[in-house]
């Protein structure tokens, strides 16, 4: 457990990066700013990252890669008509309620 002035560092850290938009040809979207996640191009990002979507394999058959910050979900099934099926269920039994519990989407 972190306790104290390492998680008061922490806390700061992943509380006070910054806003982001978006530019499309010549078109800049509204500035907005980030609800969950870890920062990138850091140090400690891809660390973090592994941390926080750590359990993700626990919550459905897909065979889950983690790397830096990277997340690779794969099946191995039969059919096309099967893998589709399957997919469909995976996200939406397992990792659709992984991604809302972890404050990722509303």
């Amino acid at each position: 457990m972190i306790k104290g002035l390492p998680l008061s560092l922490l806390k700061n850290y992943l509380e006070n990066h910054s806003h982001f938009y978006v530019v499309i040809n010549d078109n800049r979207s509204e500035m907005a700013k980030f609800t969950c996640g870890v920062p990138q191009g850091s140090t400690l990002g891809p660390l973090l990252f592994l941390l926080f979507v750590n359990d993700l394999s626990l919550v459905s058959n897909f065979k889950t890669i983690l790397f830096a910050d990277d997340t690779v979900l794969s099946l191995s099934v039969n059919s096309m008509h099967e893998l589709t099926t399957k997919i469909n269920q995976e996200l939406e039994s397992g990792v659709d309620n992984w991604l809302k519990y972890n404050k990722f989407y509303h």
